[in-house]
């Protein structure tokens, strides 16, 4: 008597069709399909919390190679017809401030999307955003603020640019 004829399949090996292909490297998965006029996108993040945002340049990534498009949030604010709802609003007098898909002059929190690129590959839309200039003010801390008093130390700025993850052992 087989495990099929007495109805028990739990604990015994199930025959799969998919197996074989995936095993010897024959698989297709969704990120290999490549359909005619697809582009890729990649969105530059804040590396900040509540970082103003002074201006975003977009004339390096624009002309690099591949890039289709290239957009800030400022560049798209006004073909946003409202800010993105609540998606749980607690009570009904609560306040939901305004919260565009990507941060148009301040980025809330780290992470926050402030510019996208648009390229033919997967590659060449990351090579693109790196070139993507945001400038915003160096986040003070306790030290820096209490120096900003005396020194003018406020002024300095900082340039959102990708940096090598920190590795610790």
């Amino acid at each position: 008597m087989t495990a099929t004829e007495t109805g028990l399949l739990v604990g015994t090996s199930v025959l799969r069709r998919e197996d074989g292909p995936l095993l010897t490297g024959q698989g297709t998965y969704v990120d290999n399909i490549q359909l005619p006029g697809t582009v890729h996108l990649v969105v530059v993040r804040s590396p900040y919390a509540h970082a103003r945002i002074r201006s975003v340049d977009l004339d390096a990534a624009r002309a690099a190679e591949g890039v289709v498009a290239a957009f800030s949030g400022a560049d798209l604010r006004d073909d946003w017809k409202a800010p993105m709802p609540c998606a749980w609003p607690v009570t009904p007098e609560m306040k939901n401030p305004e919260h565009f898909p990507l941060a148009v002059s301040e980025a809330c929190f780290q992470g926050d999307g402030v510019a996208v690129v648009l390229a033919t590959t997967r590659a060449l839309a990351k090579d693109a955003a790196e070139l993507v200039a945001v400038e915003v003010p160096r986040p003070r801390t306790n030290r820096s603020s209490r120096m900003s008093r005396t020194s003018g130390s406020s002024r300095r700025t900082a340039s959102m640019q990708r940096s090598p993850p920190l590795i610790r052992r």
